[in-house]
């Protein structure tokens, strides 16, 4: 059997810098986006319907002038808001990075600002609601108005930047206590996985069978055993592990099953050394392991060999086990409870860029794949 390198081995940096990937195109608008724009254009006929209801001298042709002037300006206001929609939603993606870009950020805010600021003069100068309006191309009145629309617009991006912030904390928040929910059963589920009844019986019962015959092979498979309890047990809780611990414990596992497989089992490991150190979720090398042993080596009486490879390519890690499937075996679609569990932590973990794919072959041959960017996983904590 091959026997896989120590963990140590490929000790060092690690291959790739995780980047935090903005999104090339900028989201729909939401409903309640559409709800707040509504909100900001109904307060710009507040004054007017209040100005008809209460001044006695408001007739109807001053408020009909009043509404069309304020229809316009909310709909400009509209346009210009969405306009600074996509920054908006650039800073509060890569907020590290406001600080240097805030001047031309609040440059072209001061632009919109003016030109929402000209057109309101054109349509009150062409519309007027009061005498005083043909004074609004004063220089002085033009800069006032300049300064309310940029502080009033500086508003809309503070309180919608803030409500994305808050959408994404609940989203982040709601996805890591998915995650978290994913990994516990995925090591509660390894846990009885070891601690079974019938593997506990088969890893005693080849112990005791070999105390009289060989006392080193007794002591080894009893010390395996252990080193899987003890890694599930106290270095299973964090998000991820190395491809060198997930190996040893994956070994350990494999040697115990061989002493109940002896001659069915066979294990073929090829994984450079400069993996050892890359990142990957934990126990999802064991889950795939276990299913191997279980679905495959288990019901096949004639055995077979698993196969756990991995590469790296163009910054992607690609781990496969495969094992022969049972004879007479119909093809699933890796929608057992293992492999669902494991798509979805790669799912939350790394969205589209993580992938667990399952094949069974022509040739016979289950494989089950896992696609994920290097480093895999950020370390655990």
């Amino acid at each position: 059997m091959a026997q896989a390198p120590q963990a140590g081995r490929a000790s060092g940096e690690q291959l790739l810098t995780r980047e935090a990937a903005r999104p090339a195109v900028v989201p729909a608008p939401s409903r309640a986006y559409w709800v707040g724009q509504s909100v900001v254009v109904a307060t710009f006929f507040v004054p007017s319907l209040l100005q008809w209801r209460f001044e006695a001298d408001a007739g109807p042709f001053v408020l009909w002038r009043s509404l069309v002037t304020d229809g316009v300006l909310a709909l400009v206001t509209v346009v210009g808001t969405h306009r600074l929609r996509p920054s908006v939603l650039a800073e509060v993606a890569d907020l590290r990075g406001l600080p240097r870009r805030l001047p031309r950020r609040l440059g072209a805010l001061a632009l919109v600002a003016l030109a929402i600021s000209l057109i309101e003069v054109l349509v009150r100068t062409a519309i007027p609601a009061s005498p005083e309006d043909h004074l609004l191309w004063m220089p002085s009145d033009v800069a006032l108005n300049s300064i309310f629309w940029s502080l009033s617009l500086a508003l809309w991006c503070m309180v919608y930047g803030a409500s994305q912030l808050i959408i994404i904390g609940s989203r982040s928040t709601a996805e890591r206590l998915a995650l978290a929910a994913a990994a516990r059963e995925a090591e509660a589920r390894v846990l009885r996985a070891q601690m079974d009844p019938h593997f506990l019986f088969n890893a005693i019962n080849s112990a005791r069978a070999l105390v009289s015959i060989d006392p080193d092979g007794a002591r080894d498979l009893l010390t395996r055993y252990a080193e899987v309890l003890r890694y599930v047990t106290t270095h299973a809780r964090g998000t991820a592990e190395t491809m060198g611990e997930a190996l040893s414990v994956a070994t350990a596992y494999l040697e115990i099953e061989r002493r109940r497989f002896p001659d069915r089992l066979r294990v073929d490991i090829a994984v450079p050394d400069e993996l050892y150190s890359a990142q990957i979720p934990t126990l999802l090398l064991q889950t795939l392991v276990e299913n191997a042993v279980r679905h495959g080596i288990a019901r096949s009486p004639g055995g077979g060999t698993i196969r756990i490879h991995a590469r790296a390519e163009d910054g992607v890690l690609t781990l496969t086990v495969s094992n022969p499937a049972p004879p007479g075996a119909v093809s699933r679609d890796g929608s057992g409870v293992g492999l669902a569990n494991s798509r979805e932590r790669l799912r939350l973990l790394h969205g589209e860029a993580g992938r667990l794919e399952y094949s069974h072959g022509a040739d016979g041959i289950v494989r089950v794949s896992v696609q994920l960017p290097l480093p895999a996983v950020p370390p655990a904590r």
